[in-house]
């Protein structure tokens, strides 16, 4: 029943993605018109929309595996630790150590190390 569900989301969310395209193709010049930061938030609010559908799209197909590396938990507890230094006053000086915190956070490759690329499974 659940492989089912999620085989007739998938195919609804893809029915949705190219209809969505079309839409924000055809809307993007006209939403320049009067503000252009406006319009270019939107764009870019309607393709990361699209974007978010079609990745759960390909995670409820089984195309796409988000996965962990084993380092993340302990960067996550460095970064905690740094945050709880910063802004609890548990640092010695804590307007030094502020922007330390947003360097880190910045700073994403560090917290989420690349993970090795996937194969496909296939004709050798």
């Amino acid at each position: 029943m659940r492989g089912q569900l999620s085989v007739n989301a998938s195919r609804w969310l893809e029915a949705v993605l190219l209809p969505g395209a079309v839409v924000v193709l055809a809307f993007a010049a006209l939403s320049f018109g009067a503000t252009p930061p406006w319009g270019r938030a939107g764009v870019e609010l309607a393709v990361l929309a699209l974007l978010g559908l079609w990745l759960l799209a390909g995670v409820l197909r089984g195309e796409l595996l988000f996965g962990l590396p084993a380092v993340f938990f302990p960067m996550l507890a460095i970064f905690l630790l740094v945050f709880l230094q910063a802004f609890a006053g548990l640092s010695v000086y804590p307007p030094a150590t502020r922007p330390e915190v947003w360097e880190l956070a910045g700073r994403g490759r560090l917290l989420l190390p690349p993970a090795p690329p996937v194969r496909q499974a296939g004709p050798a």
